[in-house]
C-alpha cells in the first residue's frame, strides 16, 4: 500500500499566479486505471478536505514591479512541481493513519503496522482552482 495523491494549486485569476496549493494523499493499492478514476471523481470538491501548504519561500516571481517570494506562475508550478510539494509529501505522510494488520508466516502470527508513504516517483492527479477576485475557488476539470 502506498500513498497516491490530489494536488489543487490555487491559481489567482487576476495575475496566473500560485502562492499555495491543497494537498491530500490517499492510502491506495490497485491498478493505475483504479486509482485515475478515484482521484478524478475527488478532484472537483475534495480540495475542501485537504490540507493548505503555501509555495515555499525561494520560489520566486519578478516583474517590472519587483519579486515576489513564496509564488510561481501556474506553468512555472507544473514545471517545478516536484521541489515545490516536496516538504508538504512530508507532511501528509506524517498526519496519515498506520494501517494495522496481522501477519501470518513460519515465524508465527503477530501484529504489524504500515505507515503509508508517497514512493520515489508519486501519482498526483492536479487540478488547477481558479480564484476569483471575490475569493471563490473553482476547479478547472
Amino acid at each position: 500500500m502506498e500513498l497516491v495523491g490530489n494536488l489543487w494549486p490555487v491559481v489567482d485569476a487576476a495575475s496566473g499566479l500560485v502562492q499555495r496549493f491543497f494537498m491530500r494523499g490517499y492510502a491506495m493499492q490497485a491498478a493505475d486505471s483504479i486509482i485515475s478514476q478515484t482521484l478524478n471523481a475527488l478532484a472537483a470538491s475534495d480540495f475542501l478536505a485537504a490540507q493548505v501548504f503555501s509555495v515555499p519561500q525561494k520560489y520566486c516571481y519578478t516583474s517590472e514591479h519587483g519579486t515576489l517570494k513564496g509564488c510561481v506562475p501556474i506553468a512555472d508550478f507544473h514545471l517545478l512541481q516536484s521541489g515545490i510539494i516536496e516538504e508538504a509529501m512530508r507532511e501528509v505522510e506524517a498526519g496519515g493513519p498506520q494501517f494495522l494488520g496481522i501477519q501470518a508466516d513460519e515465524e508465527g502470527v503477530r501484529q504489524v503496522g504500515e505507515k503509508p508513504r508517497f514512493p520515489d516517483d508519486p501519482y498526483f492527479v492536479v487540478t488547477m482552482l481558479l480564484e476569483t477576485a471575490e475569493g471563490q475557488l473553482l476547479p478547472q476539470l
